[in-house]
Formats: structure tokens, sequence, C-alpha cells
């Protein structure tokens, strides 16, 4: 059975898209041994990947790296 009559768009209750907030947590001690060695390094290069975006980082790395020498890509994929 096909309804095939006209429906008012201004009646029709939209489902909102489903949305997950996950933020994965890095092993506290390899994180440290992360700060400790570009802490220490005289030339460090850190490069990011889209786990930056999908853990909602953005913000703490931009903020870790605008201390130091770096770019930037506007969604910090592959940024160095």
């Amino acid at each position: 059975m096909f309804c095939t009559g006209r429906v008012n768009e201004d009646d029709v209750v939209w489902p909102r898209p489903a949305q997950t907030q996950h933020r994965v947590q890095g092993d506290s001690g390899l994180v440290q041994e992360a700060v400790n060695m570009l802490a220490r390094a005289q030339q460090p290069v850190i490069v990011s990947g889209s786990g930056i975006l999908w853990s909602n980082a953005a913000a703490e790395l931009e903020q870790f790296v605008t201390r130091r020498a770096s770019l930037l890509t506007p969604l910090h994929r592959g940024g160095v």
C-alpha cells in the first residue's frame, strides 16, 4: 500500500542525526613519555592524524603546538 497524497513538510517531524561523543583516552604513561621526549627534543616534529578530529582534541593540539614552531592543516589531518 502506497501513500499518494501530498504532505505538508512543515508538519513532518524529522529525526535528528545520531551523534556519539567518544573521546579516546591515551595511555597516561605513554602520553607522559611522549611529552618528555618532545620537551627534550631540539627540533621536534609533531604529526597528527584524523584521531585529533574524531576525538575533538583539535583545540588541545593547537594549544600545545602554538608554543612550538608548527604547521597545522584545517582538519589537523597529517598536520606537521
